[in-house]
């Protein structure tokens, strides 16, 4: 099955199935963004929810969530961090005043994973147990929080406090710590990191029923899929399919590919210009640039030498990815 792209130019496949249940209660959306931030490329901003509250309350918990945080980011301004916080908080108002308004709607409430991606950063704020995984160089990571209590479970297997197979076998397993609900959620992973997506990379955002596949599962099909979101998302969604049981839970996804210029185009408008064909000014900038490098590092290396300067001072402060997490102190990590 192919469909049209929720956002034209950009390389974005969706799916969603029922499985076994008798009602939907996942809902996503998707929204390019001109210029978060002065300088700032064009962005792509998917949003995904798994409700809960049975057929009416967490299908109207899902849609609530989906559409407000697509029209607040829209709306809002300051920095990506803080337009995510007052998406969370509009759609926390929105979903007390429908239970406010309509007691048969007490008690609902909704997962949210809403990733921001501008072909060179992707910044996320998620509440809840659905995932969103990061496909590149052929390996799967898990790049948010898991707010259900199998994380707890895990903890206590490496503390030997007890075995993974009644980790395994614990009900509590799938119990939330933390949802999109009429009052302040307890947990909220906000973060963000370089990321580009290359040729074969995919963004996943899913709600939890994709996770009948396990991590190599989900792996194996997006290496097999040979690149482009709509053979990926396709394969993924008739491998769970295939394997579904009869209580199978609904499943929805976004799957972002790299296989297209999307992304490179708005990296590009705030990349270095390339050496090939570059405009002579550039070159010449670059070059002053180099030279002005060449005889700073000299500098550097005779005040070490000389014993002014200590070795340690050129050493990276912050090597590798340069992820920047945040861990807001106001959302406590409870059990």
């Amino acid at each position: 099955m192919t469909e049209a792209p929720l956002v034209p130019g950009w390389p974005l496949a969706h799916r969603e199935w029922q499985g076994g249940r008798r009602y939907q209660e996942d809902d996503s959306g998707a929204l390019e963004v001109e210029a978060v931030e002065p300088g700032d490329p064009p962005a792509l901003l998917m949003v995904l929810a798994d409700g809960m509250g049975g057929e009416a309350g967490g299908a109207i918990a899902s849609d609530t969530v989906v559409r407000t945080f697509i029209r607040q980011f829209e709306s809002s301004t300051g920095s990506i961090g803080t337009r995510l916080r007052e998406c969370l908080a509009q759609a926390t108002a929105s979903l007390a005043e429908q239970e406010q308004n309509d007691p048969r709607l007490a008690g609902m409430g909704s997962t949210v994973v809403a990733a921001l991606y501008d072909g060179r950063r992707l910044s996320w704020l998620s509440v809840g147990d659905s995932p969103m995984w990061l496909f590149a160089d052929g390996r799967l990571e898990r790049l948010n929080e898991d707010h259900s209590m199998m994380p707890v479970l895990e903890s206590l297997v490496r503390d030997g406090e007890m075995t993974r197979e009644e980790a395994l076998g614990d009900r509590r397993r799938n119990m939330l710590r933390s949802a999109v609900t009429g009052v302040p959620a307890s947990l909220v992973d906000r973060a963000e990191r370089s990321c580009r997506l290359r040729p074969g990379d995919y963004l996943l955002i899913a709600s939890d029923g994709l996770e009948t596949l396990s991590e190599e599962e989900i792996e194996a099909c997006l290496v097999r899929a040979g690149g482009g979101a709509e053979n990926a998302a396709s394969a993924l969604l008739a491998t769970v399919e295939r394997v579904a049981g009869p209580n199978q839970d609904n499943v929805t996804f976004l799957l972002l590919s790299g296989d297209s210029a999307a992304g490179d185009r708005a990296a590009h408008r705030t990349d270095p210009v390339g050496a090939a064909g570059e405009p002579e000014a550039a070159a010449r900038s670059g070059r002053r640039l180099a030279s002005f490098a060449a005889v700073l590092m000299v500098g550097l290396l005779a005040g070490i030498a000389a014993g002014t300067l200590d070795a340690d001072w050129l050493a990276p402060s912050n090597p590798g990815d340069r992820q920047v997490a945040e861990c807001e102190s106001r959302f406590p990590r409870t059990a």
